[in-house]
């Protein structure tokens, strides 16, 4: 049996958060054979374990996806939003996280390993790859994302006219005022 470091690949599976968004998850898992007669006595061969991490690590990411919110599996820590170019009315709030995205990891993790222990072998590290919307979801958030930005920029334009205007009218009253005082 080999003793590297075998690699899982899970399914991009749609799953449903607690509050009910639906998000596409792809995952990974690093895993090797910790008694190769165990191992073989429960599995026979890679293809059996394989099988056997599908069951158990899908099953244990979509039990810790269920029990989460979407924003505790995007973030990691309660930082503050980085502030851009935006004035204070537009700046962000971030939801506060009890858990977030590592923690969540650690417990797929440790969920999985303490169902493994009589297969003959260990998990070492699990990963999210990829945490993404479905596509209908993914579309209305481009749009309020570009509607946001839309509006960001017209109170841009509209100050920016209003200054020009601004402008405009005191290079207008200068102007009658230089052409007053060369008439007289």
């Amino acid at each position: 049996f080999d003793r590297r470091f075998l690699e899982w690949e899970g399914d991009s599976n749609q799953l449903p958060t607690r509050d009910k968004r639906f998000i596409y998850v792809d995952t990974y898992a690093r895993w090797r054979i910790s008694d190769p007669l165990l191992f073989f006595q429960r599995l026979q061969n890679e293809r059996g374990a394989q099988t056997r991490l599908d069951d158990i690590l899908d099953g244990e990411t979509r039990n810790a996806i269920a029990k989460h919110d979407l924003v505790e599996l995007i973030r990691s820590t309660n930082r503050e939003p980085q502030r851009g170019e935006t004035v204070a009315e537009d700046e962000v709030q971030l939801d506060p996280i009890l858990v977030g995205r590592e923690k969540i990891r650690e417990e797929i993790l440790l969920a999985s390993q303490g169902r493994i222990t009589d297969l003959g072998i260990e998990i070492l590290d699990f990963e999210f790859k990829r945490i993404n919307y479905v596509e209908e979801v993914r579309k209305k958030v481009y749009e309020r994302m570009i509607a946001e930005r839309q509006r960001i920029a017209s109170r841009f334009r509209s100050e920016g006219e209003g200054e020009a205007s601004r402008i405009g009218g005191e290079r207008e009253r200068e102007l009658k005022r230089i052409q007053s005082e060369a008439y007289k």
